[in-house]
């Protein structure tokens, strides 16, 4: 099962929905949601599939897929920025909200992707409490 490919502007934030069992739909949310959870120049997916579902997000560059960010959980969000040629990657647990808003996450991962590359497998790894990123890229 997959959505629709759309078309994304830098600075906006999309919502994987499930309007019935056999369908994914994407709909944007509003300018301030996206403002809360992501920076000006990335582009944004959140999990709001119901019943929740891990959903894999490929992100496409002029029609060619650039990244894929796999198993990504009900209510969780991933951003894109490979504008300037270097991905960046986190582990953040959804915000915690009370009188303010906190939220944990490990240290960024730059990966500056090489030229002239077709596939960046991402894994990601716990080992001893800490988050691990490794890359693999292939052609």
């Amino acid at each position: 099962m997959a959505s629709e490919r759309v078309a994304v502007k830098p600075g906006q934030l999309f919502a994987v929905t499930t309007p019935n069992s056999h369908t994914l739909a994407l709909r944007q949310e509003p300018d301030a949601l996206a403002q809360e959870r992501m920076l000006p120049f990335q582009y944004g997916l959140t999990n709001r599939t119901d019943p929740g579902m891990q959903l894999d997000c490929t992100w496409y560059v002029t029609d060619a897929p650039a990244i894929t960010v796999a198993a990504l959980d009900s209510a969780m969000t991933t951003t894109f920025d490979g504008s300037d040629g270097r991905l960046y990657f986190v582990v953040a647990e959804p915000p915690q909200l009370g009188e303010g808003v906190a939220q944990a996450f490990s240290d960024t991962t730059l990966f500056a992707i090489p030229a002239n590359i077709g596939r960046v497998d991402v894994s990601l790894t716990l080992n001893e409490g800490m988050w691990r990123f490794t890359f693999s890229v292939g052609q």
